[in-house]
C-alpha cells in the first residue's frame, strides 16, 4: 500500500521545517562567531551536550521497552562522549580554565570524545539481537575514560595534537582519518542490519554518521583554533547530534510506545500458536518426552511416555521422576545430573533403565536439557528419550556372533580380511603382520587398492566386481601387496563373497609367498647368469683363438722377415720392424688385460660397502691429472652421494667414462661435468662432455665388447672399456646408457640403487 496522502504532506512539511530551522541556526551561529568565537564554540558544544543528556535520559528510562539495544548502547556511550565534550569546551583556547596546558589540551580531549563515539557506533550493531550487559558497559567506558584522562592529565603521555603557530600534528590528522574509517565501517554494518530498524530511524542514524564523517574531515584541515574549517566542523557536529536525537527520541522511543499494545497482542497470539504447535508435536512424536520442574517433579508427560510406561498423565504429574520411573541403583546418578544442571551445565546424555507400571525394564537413551530464565536459573528440565531395548538386544547378539567368528580366524597363520565397498572392515592378526600394521586402526577404513601393487590393481578390481556382481568365488592367484612402510610383498590370494553386518562384502585369504618367489628369482638369476657366463666364455674363446692371434702373427712375421733380410746386420728398416713388433706386443697385452678385467667383474669383485663418491671422484681425477692438464680439460661436479657398492669397480667406472671424454675430444678444450640426483628410488649419475659425440644409431653398440666406432690409428684403445662399465653397473643392480649427437658432445647416464644411500 502507498503512503497516506496526509502522512506524505506531514512528512514533507517536517522536512521543510527542519531545513528552515537548520539554515536559521547556521546563520545565527555564524553571526555569533563574528562577535565572539568562544561564545559560538561554547553554545555549539553545550547544545550537543544537552542533546546527549536528553538521549541518555530517554533511552535509559525506556530500556525495558526498547527492543533495539543499538539505540540503548548509543544512549549510554554518548553520555561519556558528552563528558569529554564538556572538558573540551572548558579547555578551549581563551576559556582560561586550564591555562597551564595551552591550546593542545582541547584537541586531545576532542580526539578522546570522537574515539569513544566512533567505537560505540562500530560495536552497536553487534548488540541488535544480543543482551546488552549495561553494568559491564558502564564499567568498560568508565575504565576507558579514566585511562584516557590519566594519559592526558596525570601521565601526560597522550600524543600532541596541536602546536601553536604550526597547526595540527600528524597524529591529530591521522587520528581524524582513522575515526572517519571506523565511521564508514559502522555505517556499512548499520546498513547491513537495516531490517532491524524502523526505516525512519535507519535513515536518520545513517545520515548522522555521514554528517559526523564530514565533521571529522573538517577538523583535519584547520590551522588555527578559530578558523572557518573549525566553525563548519562544529556546525556539522550540531547537525549530527540533532539527527541522532530525532532518531532515538522522536522515532526510536515514541513509536514503540504507540505500538506497544498491538505488539503485546501479537506476541500473545504467537505464543498461543506455538503452545498448540508444541502440544501437537509432543503428542504425535514417537520419542519419550517428559518435562520436569527444578525439583525433579513431572509437569508434562507425552503420549509416547504413557504408552511406554502404562502410567496415565494424572498418575505421573507432580511425581518425582526417580520415585516413579527409575531403577533404584540409578537414582543417585540422576539426582547428581540435576545438581550439575542447576550449577550451570546445559545438557546431559546417557542411557538409563525405565521401570514401567508392570515392573518391566526398558533401556532408554536419554537427553536432559535445562531451560533457564534471564537470570540463569533453571525453570524446567526437558527429558527426551528413545527406547533402545530391542536395538541393544540385537546389537548384543550380533557382537556375540562376531566374537565367535573373530576367535575362529584370529589364530590362523594366513591373512584373513574383509572389505565392504572396497574398504577394509576387518583384518586378523596375521594380516596385520603381513601388511606391517601395528593395530587395526592403521588399516581399517582404508581402500583395498592402497595395499595392492599398482600393476595388479586392474586385475584386483576385475576380481572384486566378479565377486560382488555374480556372487562367485575366485580362484587363487599370485600378486603383490604394498605394506604400510612401502615395501612390496608377494602373496597368493583368493576371495569369496560374504555377508558382513548386514552388508555385502568380500572375504579375502592371502598367504605370504615372498620366500618362495625369492628362491624362484634367485634360481632364475643363477640360470641367466650361467647362460651369460657361458656366452661370455664362448666369446672369450673366440677372441683367444682369432683376434688375439693376429698380434702374435704380426710379431712372428716381422721377426722372420727381419731374420731373412737382415741376418747378421741391423739398419733403419730393422729398427722399424722391431718397432712394429713391440707395438703389436703392447696391443696384445692391452687386449689380454682388458679381457681379464672384463671377465673378472662378476667373479672377482669386492664385497659391497659404503662408497663416498665425492672422495672416489677426487682419486680418479688425481690418477688422470697429467692427461687432464695435457688436454686443457675442465672437470666440474655437483655434490655426489654416498652409495653402497664396490669402491674399486666404481672407481674404474668413473675413470673409464672420464678417460673416454678426454680421448674423444674436438678442437675445443674438453668440458666435463659430473652430477647425481635421486630419481624413483635410485641414484641417477650423469657425465656430460663437449666432445665429438656419437651417432644415435650406435649408442647401444658402444657397450658391446670390441665394438669400436673408430680405427686404432685415430683413437687408440681396445673397445672393451665401455663394456666393462656396463658390466660394473649391472653388477650393482643399475643400468647405463648414453644420449648424444655427432658434434654436440655426449651424456652418459647410469643408476645405482638408492636403498641405504644418502647425500
Amino acid at each position: 500500500m502507498g503512503q497516506d496522502p496526509m502522512q506524505e504532506v506531514s512528512s514533507k512539511t517536517e522536512i521543510y521545517r527542519d531545513i528552515a530551522i537548520g539554515a536559521a541556526t547556521l546563520i545565527a551561529l555564524y553571526v555569533t562567531r563574528l562577535d565572539s568565537y568562544l561564545l559560538f564554540h561554547s553554545l555549539a558544544e553545550l547544545f550537543s551536550i544537552a542533546v546527549v543528556g536528553g538521549l541518555f535520559a530517554v533511552t535509559w528510562a525506556s530500556r525495558y521497552v526498547l527492543k533495539n539495544n543499538y539505540l540503548l548502547l548509543l544512549g549510554v556511550s554518548y553520555l561519556f562522549v558528552a563528558g569529554f565534550d564538556l572538558l573540551h569546551t572548558l579547555a578551549y583556547e581563551g576559556m582560561g580554565v586550564f591555562p597551564q596546558y595551552g591550546p593542545n589540551l582541547s584537541p586531545q580531549l576532542w580526539i578522546c570524545a570522537r574515539s569513544i563515539e566512533s567505537g560505540s557506533l562500530l560495536i552497536a550493531p553487534f548488540f541488535l539481537k544480543r543482551r546488552l550487559p549495561i553494568g559491564i558497559l558502564f564499567l568498560v567506558l568508565t575504565a576507558l575514560s579514566a585511562l584516557l584522562l590519566g594519559s592526558i592529565f596525570y601521565w601526560k603521555n597522550f600524543p600532541v595534537c596541536f602546536i601553536e603557530g604550526v597547526g595540527l600534528t600528524n597524529f591529530k590528522i591521522i587520528s581524524e582519518y582513522a575515526i572517519c574509517a571506523i565511521l564508514v565501517v559502522a555505517l556499512a554494518l548499520l546498513l547491513t542490519h537495516g531490517d532491524s530498524f524502523d526505516k525512519r530511524v535507519l535513515k536518520l542514524v545513517a545520515l548522522s554518521i555521514i554528517v559526523t564523517i564530514g565533521q571529522e574531515l573538517m577538523f583535519s584541515l584547520y590551522a588555527e583554533m578559530y578558523d572557518f574549517y573549525n566553525f563548519i566542523g562544529h556546525y556539522l557536529k550540531i547537525v549530527s547530534f540533532v539527527l541522532l536525537y530525532k532518531a532515538i527520541v522522536e522515532t526510536g522511543v515514541t513509536k514503540p510506545y504507540a505500538l506497544l499494545s498491538k505488539e503485546v497482542k501479537d506476541r500473545q497470539d504467537r505464543l498461543e500458536m506455538e503452545r498448540n504447535f508444541i502440544s501437537t508435536v509432543l503428542d504425535t512424536t514417537g520419542a519419550l518426552v517428559t518435562v520436569l520442574d527444578p525439583a525433579g517433579r513431572i509437569v508434562r508427560f507425552n503420549k509416547a511416555c504413557v504408552e511406554a510406561t502404562g502410567y496415565s498423565p494424572d498418575e505421573a504429574l507432580n511425581r518425582y521422576i526417580w520415585d516413579l520411573l527409575l531403577v533404584p541403583e540409578q537414582v543417585n546418578e540422576i539426582k547428581a545430573i540435576f545438581s550439575e544442571l542447576e550449577s550451570g551445565r546445559s545438557a546431559y546424555e546417557d542411557e538409563y533403565y525405565w521401570v514401567n507400571k508392570n515392573d518391566g525394564r526398558r533401556l532408554v537413551s536419554w537427553s536432559f536439557t535445562a531451560i533457564r530464565d534471564n537470570k540463569g536459573h533453571v525453570q524446567n528440565v526437558i527429558c527426551t528419550g528413545i527406547d533402545i531395548t530391542e536395538r541393544k538386544l540385537a546389537e548384543q547378539k550380533l557382537q556375540e556372533s562376531e566374537e565367535r567368528n573373530r576367535k575362529l580366524v584370529e589364530f590362523l597363520p594366513k591373512m584373513i580380511g574383509v572389505h565392504v565397498k572396497q574398504k577394509w572392515v576387518y583384518m586378523n592378526p596375521a594380516g596385520l603382520k603381513l601388511l606391517g600394521a601395528r593395530s587395526e586402526g592403521e588399516l581399517l577404513g582404508r581402500e583395498i587398492q592402497e595395499i595392492i601393487s599398482p600393476e595388479f590393481r586392474d586385475i584386483v578390481r576385475s576380481r572384486v566386481e566378479q565377486v560382488q556382481e555374480k556372487g562367485l568365488s575366485v580362484p587363487e592367484i599370485e600378486q603383490q601387496f604394498v605394506r604400510l612402510d612401502g615395501a612390496k610383498v608377494d602373496v597368493s590370494v583368493s576371495s569369496v563373497p560374504i555377508d558382513y553386518q548386514g552388508e555385502s562384502g568380500i572375504l579375502m585369504f592371502a598367504e605370504d609367498i615372498s620366500a618362495r618367489k625369492k628362491a624362484e628369482e634367485e634360481l632364475r638369476r643363477s640360470h641367466d647368469e650361467l647362460e651369460r657366463s657361458n656366452a661370455e666364455l664362448q666369446q672369450f674363446a673366440y677372441v683367444a683363438s682369432h683376434d688375439l692371434q693376429e698380434p702374435l702373427r704380426m710379431v712372428s712375421s716381422y721377426m722372420a722377415l727381419m731374420e731373412r733380410r737382415y741376418k747378421g746386420r741391423l739398419d733403419a728398416d730393422a729398427d722399424d720392424f722391431i718397432g712394429y713388433a713391440v707395438d703389436g706386443a703392447k696391443h696384445m697385452r692391452m687386449l689380454i688385460n682388458d679381457l681379464l678385467e672384463y671377465s673378472r667383474v662378476g667373479t672377482h669383485g669386492k664385497a659391497f660397502g659404503p662408497v663416498d663418491c665425492e672422495t672416489l671422484l677426487s682419486r680418479v681425477l688425481d690418477h688422470l691429472q697429467l692427461l687432464i692438464e695435457d688436454s686443457g680439460a675442465t672437470v666440474t661436479h655437483d655434490h655426489l652421494p654416498t652409495v653402497i657398492g664396490d669402491d674399486a669397480q666404481l672407481m674404474r667406472l668413473f675413470q673409464n667414462l672420464i678417460h673416454n671424454s678426454l680421448k674423444f675430444k674436438n678442437d675445443s678444450p674438453p668440458l666435463i661435468d659430473v652430477s647425481a640426483e635421486l630419481y624413483n628410488g635410485n641414484w641417477l649419475f650423469s657425465l656430460h662432455d663437449n666432445g665429438i659425440g656419437i651417432d644415435p644409431q650406435y649408442t647401444d653398440r658402444i657397450f658391446v665388447i670390441f665394438q669400436k666406432l673408430h680405427n686404432r690409428d685415430e683413437y687408440p684403445g681396445t673397445g672393451i672399456g665401455l663394456a666393462i662399465c656396463k658390466k660394473i653397473v649391472e653388477r650393482h643392480g643399475g643400468n647405463i646408457w648414453v644420449q648424444s649427437e655427432p658434434g654436440k658432445g655426449a651424456t652418459f647416464f647410469f643408476t645405482i640403487p638408492g636403498q641405504g644411500l644418502e647425500f
